[in-house]
């Protein structure tokens, strides 16, 4: 896997699974997995997109609680994420998630 300059990811959040994408500073699709909605998938995922180069941000999509555990592993890992689910509307202020509202 060569490394590029930097990469934006972005998670679709399931109950049973994360999908995520990472694309580089072009929009450029570097690669799209799946990863268990664990500690050891959310592990895994953030690993996986440090493997193609520093990590920018991360816009995690998330309906309900889905997208919450990710968001926070991601946020002690010092990787900047946005929310996008409903609760993202309420802003980081009013939500007890480590992610920026929109």
């Amino acid at each position: 896997m060569s490394m590029v300059s930097g990469v934006v990811g972005g998670v679709d959040t399931h109950a049973d699974v994360q999908v995520a994408a990472a694309v580089d500073r072009n929009g450029g699709v570097l690669g799209i997995e799946s990863f268990p909605a664990d500690t050891a998938g959310y592990e895994s995922l953030a690993a996986w997109l440090v493997g193609f180069g520093p990590v920018i941000r991360v816009g995690v999509e998330g309906t309900g609680s889905y997208g919450v555990g990710l968001s926070r592993h991601l946020h002690r890992e010092g990787v900047v994420s946005k929310g996008s689910g409903w609760w993202a509307l309420l802003g980081s202020n009013q939500w007890p998630l480590p992610c920026e509202g929109f």
